[in-house]
């Protein structure tokens, strides 16, 4: 694996090294383990022990290590340090006493951290520690794996050192060994006290000759024995202690052979007093290991014990020596503490502050603990598989001497515990809510075990099925309620899953609970369980009742297939059917035929009686077309008041016959709610006489034949030809080129003047648009028009229109005196449409025009079809100051007294009245009529489409007092109607009553019906 960053750096120094001494590394030479830990150095022994050329000293990373090293190789029969000398890192407590001892490095991770910790302290207090790498002081610890001289090898000082210098070098070794040991501390008064008291001993027993007290030598002892606690620093006191003692003895006289015993002596029991200093050091620490095991043991069962106390309230501290602790959970984005020991009852009420991260813990925390019992506050992040709880702080005393550390394992079992809590709650809403969805889903489990055949059923299952529960074979029971058409299909899917083909089945079946009872659609689920070891199959399923959904899906079948006002089949099922009949045409030459009908003025019996007396309509139909065809027919409703007849293998000779039965039978008057309606349908055939291959080419043929005999005149029929599919094409053609003159700009207005007839002045035109088609030439509205009036195209255009014009008054009115105005006809749709007055407004404003340049023309019809809806949008264009005019006046249902009621200033007489006044006594008297009551309501009249000065005579005669047509000028550009403005025909025209002659106007004696066409 990955070795850690401090291991990498240890191998680059150690190669480092190396290259510096002149003794390159070899690759051969290089070792590596798996882990950091004594299996890890077996591994690395192992690979060693199969060089034929071995290395004859060894540097491991880690203490751990160099142990499971030295005890591989040792194992196979080599000498450590004489065949291999070993020496490792980290200088840890087992290396003092393994055999041999092993030398290493004390680079210990708690000088590291202390070193750390200083660092902090000096950036805390301003300072500002360097940049570079801060390492701590280290130095070999050299033992007798490494095969260099240690302590105990150390040849004592020269002969006839005595007094201050060998008090000297005792006081050295000792601060050396035990200031390095306490990690920095200032222990050199201790060691002074200490040394003092051996020198004392000593004198006393040289200048004595008696024996000295081992009281007095552990009274000596014992200040240095309390600050050493590891075995390896004793090692050093004790050897420094016996080298001086040896020092001693070897500057006595040889005749001094009874205090040189007594020396001796001295050594012995100074290395006993502190080995059993030692011995009563590592069994308390035994006794603090024992209980903090017990201690662990008790949190775990605390935090991890299913329905115990919340473990956010710290509840499972109340048996540990932890005497003050403090936990912050995340709530959402707060950080907020959720629970607190606070056995001495110093912190106050903490629960349930809101804190942050920096802030935590709480200074009230920090405050409590007591610095000279070594107290300080451990922060431990709760954080467990990329989840963040929180934070837990607890206050505790530094302990060097183990690197055992609870905390974070608490922090541990604290992320278990919340994670166990979230599962069980996770668990429980699972349960719940499948418990729910059963019951909702109106289910039944049960279980079938292949190795006993034993069936287990559920409750619910028991009452679907309507089983009794004490039954010998439940299962047998349930399949023999099945329908016998569907019990071989469940036995063998079922059997299927249990022999591992298929790992989920479902299996519709009909089923019923007692023998007398209906039979309900159930839907029965297996999945097989498979378990170690267990070679006969189990099964688990579940059983559902599905009467009310496949009683749904059958209406919903139905729906899909038939139109539900009429129960006639609808477009889809049509369809269907008539794609069966085209390919019998194709493969047997089986004829047919498609009537398509469209009822006429089915809208008005919609909008006059309601949509209720409609569908009674519709019904009506539905019923007379199947009366009207043959058995075999299919009579269809595809929406509205369309219908569509299939009438199959017929002939082409009989086809007219059917189709006049469908006449007759819907001629006849239809009573709904007291009112007798009349119905008539436009109709369309298509037939095999055209080879078909294509059902929806079949429609779209009989649609076409349909529009072409409404058309021509409503309720008549028409036979597809294949004209009638060009001018379809045509007609789709057309409104994209409409389409794409709109975009382009392609159409323009022309101006017919309105003349008073009275005095002959031209001040006022009527706007008519024309298409200038860049091949075509000019072309009339009656081609375009038409098309765009079925859709939005009209709205648009009938936009342009308005501003174009608008742009041409005002050119106008900038070099003629006088108000200039110009009608504009406005559309059904565009009347209709929202924003039309807005539109007007705007477009006077944008040119400085006033309401009065502008007269909408509007048709009787479009007023008439929802008469008050219209008076309220007219009398929003009157109040703006806009003229109204109705066009076309005579041609509609209106009448002068329902007129009377809109704010309309003229009428304009349809052309129709007009060319007839001099041709007949009827329209003569029609006309002299609508201008009478015009006078006498006083509106202005304005007769539309005057061509002969015979039909000019007439009209003045009548009282009319404005008019327009060829008589006078057709429909000119902008520039032409320009210079007409303002001008007069009197000296055109002799206006006197008895001379009424043309002297040099163009007045055409004929015109055709596309010339009147605006």
């Amino acid at each position: 694996h990955p070795p850690p960053p401090d291991m990498r750096e240890r191998f680059s120094a150690y190669h480092d090294a190396l290259v510096e001494a002149g003794l390159g590394p070899r690759p051969e030479d290089y070792f590596p383990s798996s882990n950091n830990v004594e299996d890890g150095g077996e591994e690395s022994a192992t690979a060693f022990l199969q060089q034929s050329e071995r290395p004859t000293a060894v540097v491991v990373a880690t203490d751990l290590n160099a142990l499971g090293f030295m005890r591989t190789v040792i194992a196979a029969g080599l000498n450590v340090p004489r065949d291999v000398a070993v020496i490792g890192y980290d200088d840890i407590e087992a290396g003092a006493f393994s055999t041999p001892p092993l030398a290493s490095v004390n680079q210990r991770f708690d000088t590291i951290g202390a070193l750390a910790a200083r660092l902090l302290l000096a950036q805390i207090r301003g300072e500002a520690p360097s940049a570079d790498t801060h390492a701590p002081p280290s130095h070999v610890v050299p033992r007798a794996s490494c095969g260099c001289r240690s302590l105990d090898d150390r040849a004592p000082g020269p002969a006839g050192s005595m007094g201050d210098d060998a008090r000297e070098v005792l006081r050295g070794r000792l601060e050396s060994a035990m200031v390095t040991a306490a990690n920095g501390a200032c222990i050199r008064q201790s060691v002074a006290t200490a040394v003092a008291a051996i020198f004392e001993v000593t004198e006393h027993l040289l200048h004595t000759a008696h024996e000295h007290t081992p009281e007095r030598l552990v009274e000596a002892l014992t200040p240095l024995a309390a600050l050493v606690t590891r075995p390896e620093v004793l090692q050093v006191v004790d050897t420094a202690v016996n080298l001086y003692l040896q020092t001693v003895a070897d500057h006595l006289p040889d005749e001094a052979r009874t205090a040189r015993a007594a020396l001796a002596q001295v050594g012995a029991q100074a290395s006993s007093v502190l080995w059993h200093m030692q011995t009563v050091s590592y069994l308390d620490r035994v006794d603090g290991l024992e209980a903090a095991l017990i201690e662990e043991h008790e949190i775990g069962r605390a935090l991890l014990r299913h329905g115990t106390a919340d473990p956010r309230r710290l509840g499972w501290l109340a048996g540990s020596h932890v005497r003050t602790a403090v936990l912050a959970l995340w709530r959402g984005d707060e950080l907020v503490i959720e629970g607190v020991r606070d056995a001495d009852g110093i912190l106050g009420d903490l629960t349930g502050t809101v804190t942050t991260p920096e802030a935590f813990p709480p200074l009230t925390v920090v405050r409590s603990t007591d610095p000279s019992a070594r107290e300080v506050v451990f922060v431990i992040a709760v954080r467990a598989n990329n989840r963040d709880w929180g934070m837990l702080a607890v206050v505790d005393t530094i302990n060097e001497t183990s690197g055992r550390e609870p905390f974070s394992h608490w922090a541990a079992l604290l992320c278990a515990a919340f994670e166990q809590e979230a599962l069980a709650a996770t668990l429980r809403t699972s349960e719940e809510r499948y418990g729910l969805l059963a019951r909702a889903m109106n289910e039944g489990l049960w279980e079938w075990d292949g190795a006993s055949g034993r069936f287990t059923l559920s409750e619910r299952c028991v009452a679907l099925l309507g089983i009794d529960p004490a039954v010998a074979d439940p299962g047998e029971a349930w399949t023999a309620r099945v329908h016998p058409d569907d019990t071989e299909n469940i036995r063998a899917q079922f059997g299927r899953v249990a022999r591992g083909e298929l790992s989920l089945v479902e299996v519709e079946h009909r089923y019923r609970r007692a023998p007398d009872a209906e039979y309900r659609w159930m839907l029965a689920r297996a999945m097989p369980v498979h378990h170690d070891g267990r070679a006969a199959p189990m099964l688990l399923g579940s059983i559902t009742d599905i009467d009310d959904r496949k009683q749904l899906e059958e209406t919903l079948r139905h729906n899909a297939l038939y139109d539900a006002a009429t129960g006639l089949p609808n477009r889809r099922m049509f369809l269907a059917e008539l794609t069966r009949s085209v390919e019998r045409w194709v493969v047997e030459r089986t004829p047919f035929a498609v009537v398509f009908l469209d009822l006429d003025r089915f809208k008005v019996v919609n909008d006059s009686l309601g949509h209720q007396a409609g569908d009674l309509l519709l019904q009506e139909v539905a019923e007379r077309l199947l009366g009207a065809l043959r058995a075999h027919d299919t009579a269809a409703r595809f929406g509205g008041d369309e219908f569509a007849v299939l009438l199959d293998d017929i002939g082409p000779d009989d086809v007219p016959t059917v189709v006049q039965r469908i006449q007759d039978a819907l001629a006849r008057p239809v009573e709904i709610d007291g009112h007798a309606l009349w119905v008539t349908a436009s109709m369309g055939v298509a037939s095999s006489a055209i080879d078909y291959t294509s059902a929806e080419d079949v429609l779209r043929d009989a649609d076409t034949a349909m529009y072409h005999a409404k058309s021509q005149e409503p309720g008549t029929l028409s036979f597809f030809d294949t004209a009638m599919h060009d001018d379809a094409v045509r007609h789709v053609h057309l409104q994209a080129a409409v389409q794409a003159a709109l975009d382009l700009g392609q159409f323009v207005v022309h101006y017919q003047p309105i003349v008073d007839l009275v005095a002959g002045r031209v001040d006022r035109f009527e706007a008519l648009v024309r298409w200038q088609h860049p091949e075509r030439g000019l072309i009339g509205p009656d081609e375009f028009l038409p098309l765009m009036q079925e859709t939005a195209l009209i709205v648009r255009l009938g936009r342009w229109i308005i501003g174009e014009v608008c742009r041409q008054i005002a050119a106008w009115s900038a070099v003629h005196d006088g108000v200039v105005n110009v009608s504009v006809n406005v559309s059904d749709r565009e009347f209709w449409h929202l924003g039309l007055v807005h539109h007007v407004l705007a477009c006077l404003a944008a040119n400085d025009l006033s309401a009065d340049n502008l007269t909408l023309e509007i048709t009787e019809g479009v007023i008439m079809r929802r008469p008050e809806i219209a008076r309220h949008i007219m009398d929003e264009m009157h109040a703006a100051g806009l003229r109204l005019h109705i066009d076309d006046f005579g041609a509609g249902h209106s009448s002068l007294q329902t007129l009377h009621h809109y704010p309309v200033e003229a009428l304009k007489i349809d052309r129709a009245f007009i060319s007839g006044v001099t041709e007949g006594v009827q329209s003569l008297e029609l006309v002299r009529a609508i201008i009478a009551m015009a006078d006498a309501l006083g509106l202005e009249v304005i007769a539309e489409g005057i061509e002969t000065t015979d039909q000019l005579a007439v009209l003045r005669a009548l009282g009319c007092g404005s008019g327009q047509g060829f008589l006078f000028d057709r429909a000119v550009t902008g520039d032409r109607a320009a210079v007409l403005l303002g001008g007069s025909f009197a000296t055109d025209l002799d206006l006197t009553p008895d001379n009424l002659v043309v002297n040099s106007l163009w007045a055409p004696t004929s015109t055709s019906a596309g010339e009147r066409q605006r």
